[in-house]
């Protein structure tokens, strides 16, 4: 079985795909490929959404200008830069409200089921 990847998001410093065959969110940052099952996508998003860029920004500790993350359930290690923080947040972020939005459009279709002729009239002429 050839596995099927869609695009979730992207910015110039990476992407986001989801792989239908594996089951999972794929992560593709800084020359790295790093798949993760969904609730550990949601762990890794959490984990990098509570580091306090600001703070780190603003510090004069040499220590604040990398950060060392290790997703869960991964062999792989993130190191860091403040830049490359601001980076991959920009991208996680992305991800998970493109990810919440289908899941609304989804859930807004399935709830209120619409002739053909209705959707298609949403739909742009390609």
């Amino acid at each position: 079985m050839e596995n099927e990847t869609h695009l979730i998001f992207e910015t110039e410093q990476g992407s986001i795909y989801q792989c239908d065959t594996q089951r999972r969110i794929i992560l593709d940052y800084a020359g790295y490929t790093t798949a993760f099952r969904m609730d550990n996508f949601i762990q890794f998003l959490r984990m990098v959404g509570d580091i306090d860029i600001e703070s780190k920004i603003t510090s004069e500790s040499r220590a604040d200008d990398i950060e060392i993350i290790m997703p869960p359930q991964t062999d792989r290690c993130f190191v860091l830069t403040i830049r490359d923080l601001i980076d991959l947040t920009e991208l996680l972020e992305g991800a998970w409200g493109a990810i919440c939005l289908h899941a609304q459009i989804s859930e807004a279709v399935v709830a209120t089921p619409a002739k053909e002729e209705e959707v298609l009239e949403l739909v742009p002429a390609l």
